[in-house]
């Protein structure tokens, strides 16, 4: 009888650990902040943030780390955007134009819930993208409103665009 409990525990260990990793890989929801007292600098200029539709979209900051629309920060760089739906995959590919965007917002910050999606995939150019933190920590899109929000500093490396932090006017610079 000892054997068997010493058995069923054993199992019952093995199923908890592995259920828990999966349950750290499915998407999550978190609290952020939706940051309308953020600027975006773009070689000097403000930009006014769009998702698809032309809606204005505002920065999320998130874990220490500030978040950019997808599809906004993949037209500074000039780089075309599509989501593949069946494979829940970003395709970034280079080739594309500059858009910018420069019309005057104001907003508040606002507390708001994300979803941490660690099941889209990102690719550049054909090549699935791992984005991770100055520290080497892996970062997943984050989904607000239905537009994917990643860090901007590893979009940014991804596509050799150099990133600052303006601390005095609040401002990310690229």
């Amino acid at each position: 009888m000892k054997k068997f409990t010493s058995i069923i525990l054993t199992i019952a260990t093995i199923f908890a650990m592995t259920t828990n990793a999966f349950a750290a890989q499915a998407p999550y929801t978190r609290e952020a902040t939706l940051r309308g007292s953020v600027d975006i600098k773009y070689n000097g200029e403000e930009q006014v943030l769009q998702d698809v539709n032309g809606n204005t979209v505002l920065p999320i900051f998130f874990d220490g780390t500030h978040y950019l629309p997808l599809r906004a920060l993949s037209k500074l760089a000039g780089l075309n955007i599509a989501w593949d739906a069946a494979t829940r995959t970003v395709v970034l590919t280079s080739g594309g134009e500059v858009a910018t965007s420069n019309t005057d917002v104001q907003a508040d910050d606002t507390t708001v819930t994300v979803t941490v999606s660690t099941d889209i995939t990102v690719t550049m150019d054909g090549v699935a993208q791992t984005f991770k933190t100055e520290g080497g920590e892996t970062v997943y899109p984050v989904l607000y409103n239905g537009t994917t929000y990643l860090p901007v500093r590893a979009v940014a490396n991804l596509v050799g665009l150099n990133i600052e932090w303006d601390n005095t006017n609040n401002a990310v610079l690229i």
